[in-house]
Parts: structure tokens; sequence; C-alpha cells
């Protein structure tokens, strides 16, 4: 947590790995076995898409941001709890067509959403203390 405070570019980095690693089981591994995990096709790529999105915006604050985190950290949190809330909405909704793999799948998914939610709230709480020290 400290790593990520002092330097907030690294979190932004892992952030994009996350992103990335989920557009890539969506998109591809989940779509190729559609049938062992039961969602649709066409939500497979949409959330893929999102995720795709949110890798390139955390790969973009990772290289070109040099200070003034917050704005784009809080960006970053506020997109992550939407995917959040879209991917159990969406679980929600195809739960008759979902197997016990892709339920699995999902709650792995959503696991893992929520720790990096919570760290993300943290490294903000955190710099924004820091910000009030320095001010």
């Amino acid at each position: 947590m400290k790593e990520f405070i002092k330097n907030p570019k690294k979190l932004f980095l892992t952030d994009s790995i996350g992103a990335l690693l989920c557009a890539f089981f969506l998109g591809f591994v989940l779509v190729g076995y559609e049938e062992h995990f039961g969602m649709p096709v066409y939500v497979l790529y949409a959330l893929a898409s999102i995720a795709s999105v949110y890798a390139v915006y955390s790969i973009c604050c990772s290289i070109f941001l040099k200070e003034n985190f917050t704005p784009f950290l809080i960006a970053v949190l506020i997109a992550n709890i939407f995917y959040f809330f879209l991917t159990i909405e969406v679980v929600y909704y195809f739960r008759e067509e979902l197997t016990g793999l892709g339920i699995i799948y999902f709650i792995l998914e959503l696991t893992i959403m929520l720790w990096v939610i919570l760290v993300e709230n943290k490294v903000l709480k955190g710099l924004n203390k820091l910000k009030d020290v320095n001010d």
C-alpha cells in the first residue's frame, strides 16, 4: 500500500495489467468456451471492451502523469466501482444460463475487483493525507 502511495504510477500500471487480463479472459478465453461458462458471447465482448478501455486509460495515466494523481485515481476508482456493479447485474440477469464454472469465474473476478477497489480507495486516502501534510 505504501509503495502505491509513494508512487501512484505503479497503481495505475497494476490496474492496467488487471484490466488487460480481465479483457483477455472475457474476450478470448470465455468466448472460446462459452458453452462451459454460460455467459452469452455478446455480453462477454461488451465486458471485455469496457475492460480494454479501462486498461488504456490506466496505462496512459501510468505513462503520462507526473503529478496531481488524485483526480485520475478518483476516475479509475469510480470506473471500477461502476464495472463491479455492472458485472453483478449481468451475472444476476444471466444467472439461469451460467454454469458452475461461469459462477466460479465471476465470483473470482468480483472478489479481485473488490480487492482492487479497496486498495485504490486506501491509496486515495493516503494521497489525500500526504497532500494535507504538504499543504
